[in-house]
């Protein structure tokens, strides 16, 4: 059944136009998903040595599949077909990732992914600065994967241990561990990896970033929750504990930069390793709880962050400009948009009934039990939040408005991507029945 999906969908690609391509696409999926869950047939085929379903991988293919959507609707009044082409090649390296049950196919993908990012930051960015963020982006993760693969090769010998369904460790594979963890931390990325995201996340385009902040980032999330359970299993008690611990530190410090910074592209990127900081925390602490918190804190960061850039380019596109300074006043012309920022705004420091305010309220329960002094620290943290969250909509909305010349008003595409950003936030609240229990 698998491969006549596949089949369809090279067809509906060959005969459709983008937008309908990818909606045929998306009702193939939901069949596919629909026979998974409800028939049973990922006990004969997706239980298999490469291919593994569960409630974590469906979830976030879901995602994957709604930002998409939302990116190629921007997409549509530019028309570039090269674009396009890359979304759509994103999309199916990260469904193969998702899916992913071997060590071997999830690092093929997994390093896979870089390509279509990096040639879309070629394409789109406009400043020289374009090559050193590429740069940063394939050093980063580049490296940080060949010590990964390096460790291993040392440890083991046997080929065939790529295709363990993923990973059966031995005693002696710590240095392997350890590395793996590398790995994914700089995926995330926590503090002191992150040097590669704020400047992808200026040299992007709105598109790239969407993408980037909403999926790309929960592939080290989806990583982790893969290799926790071997962590402890191994030993590696300690590891966890220094994770734990860059985690909260480095989740602070991406704070107070966060409020310091004048870019709001830049702001927004130091947002997301403060929010990733927490969900390391929440995975370290190895409970249902944290566990349950992690995974919904990734699907509402993932549409929260996806809309907070999305406005921020709408912000670009008629300031000229990334400096909050030289955007206030933005209340006098745009009424509506600043009701829905003040809404995202108003997400992403966790106000309640929203998504992101139950994850945290799961990941601090979880992490109280675990140490006083990471839930005060982690209590700090959140306080920090809620000041840059303030301060975004503040500087943008309130005083003077300093650019009043031929400045475009809100088209019905983005309103409309928009508030399909914030009709997903909500209609989760209503079904966290789901995150618990898997």
């Amino acid at each position: 059944m698998f491969f006549s999906w596949l089949v369809m969908s090279m067809l509906v690609f060959l005969f459709m136009e983008s937008f309908q391509f990818f909606f045929g696409l998306t009702l193939l999926l939901l069949f596919f998903f629909y026979m998974i869950i409800m028939v049973g047939e990922s006990q004969s085929f997706f239980n298999s040595i490469l291919f593994y379903v569960d409630f974590l991988s469906v979830l976030l293919i879901c995602l994957s599949v709604l930002i998409i959507y939302f990116v190629i609707m921007f997409n549509l009044k530019y028309k570039n077909k090269m674009t396009q082409f890359l979304f759509y090649m994103i999309f199916i390296i990260l469904f193969f990732c998702f899916l992913s049950s071997s060590f071997l196919i999830l690092y093929i993908f997994f390093e896979f992914s870089l390509v279509p990012l990096i040639i879309v930051i070629f394409m789109k960015g406009s400043n020289l600065e374009r090559y050193s963020a590429s740069f940063y982006l394939l050093i980063f993760t580049f490296s940080s994967s060949m010590l990964m693969l390096l460790s291993f090769v040392l440890k083991n010998k046997n080929i065939l241990f790529f295709m363990h369904k993923y990973f059966y460790f031995y005693n002696n594979n710590s240095m392997f561990l350890m590395m793996m963890s590398l790995l994914f931390l700089v995926k995330f990325p926590i503090y002191g990896f992150h040097f590669w995201l704020p400047k992808a996340h200026v040299e992007a385009s709105v598109e790239g970033s969407m993408i980037l902040a909403s999926i790309m980032l929960k592939l080290g999330g989806f990583g982790f929750n893969r290799l926790f359970s071997y962590l402890t299993l191994g030993g590696m008690m300690n590891l966890i504990n220094l994770i734990m611990v860059l985690a909260s530190a480095g989740s602070l410090l991406a704070g107070l930069i966060c409020y310091r910074q004048v870019d709001l592209k830049i702001m927004i990127a130091y947002s997301s390793v403060s929010h990733m900081g927490l969900l390391i925390l929440g995975l370290c602490v190895l409970s249902s709880l944290g566990l349950s918190g992690g995974v919904l804190l990734m699907l509402a960061h993932g549409f929260c962050s996806s809309a907070l850039f999305f406005i921020g380019n709408m912000f670009y596109e008629r300031c000229f400009s990334r400096n909050i300074f030289l955007m206030k006043g933005m209340e006098n012309n745009f009424r509506l948009l600043m009701i829905i920022w003040l809404g995202f705004c108003l997400f992403n420091m966790a106000v309640p009934p929203s998504m992101n305010f139950f994850s945290e309220m799961m990941l601090l329960l979880s992490i109280l039990k675990k140490s006083s002094v990471f839930m005060l620290i982690l209590g700090l943290n959140l306080f920090i939040s809620v000041l840059f969250s303030l301060n975004l909509f503040v500087s943008v909305s309130h005083g003077k408005l300093w650019y009043n010349k031929m400045m475009k008003k809100e088209c019905f595409l983005d309103l409309l991507v928009l508030n399909l950003h914030l009709f997903f936030l909500l209609v989760f609240v209503f079904k966290l029945n789901m995150f618990f229990g898997n």
